[in-house]
């Protein structure tokens, strides 16, 4: 079902938003190239106050510290973890 969009960003009268931190985003997938900055400024527009960049191989983690750096700001931190997914551990050298 869902909320309605509008229901995300409306507030009660003197209450204050939730300040939220996303734990495990993985901007370093292909999906999101074209358009990651598109989905930094929806999660700063929705009250995403930290992103965490998931690193998932040494390329990807060294990608995730990179971005992290030359993205965050003062209004949207960004952190990133650095490891190596289960589903590829067996691949690890």
């Amino acid at each position: 079902r869902g909320f309605p969009e509008r229901a995300l960003f409306e507030y009660p009268e003197g209450t204050a938003p939730l300040e939220c931190v996303d734990i495990g985003a993985n901007l370093m997938d292909d999906a999101f190239r074209e358009d990651v900055d598109a989905v930094l400024a929806r999660a700063k527009g929705a009250g995403v106050k930290a992103i965490v960049v998931t690193g998932t191989c040494v390329a990807s983690s060294q990608a995730a510290l990179e971005f992290a750096a030359a993205k965050s700001s003062p209004d949207l931190q960004l952190f990133a973890t650095v490891g190596v997914h289960p589903h590829h551990a067996k691949d690890w050298e």
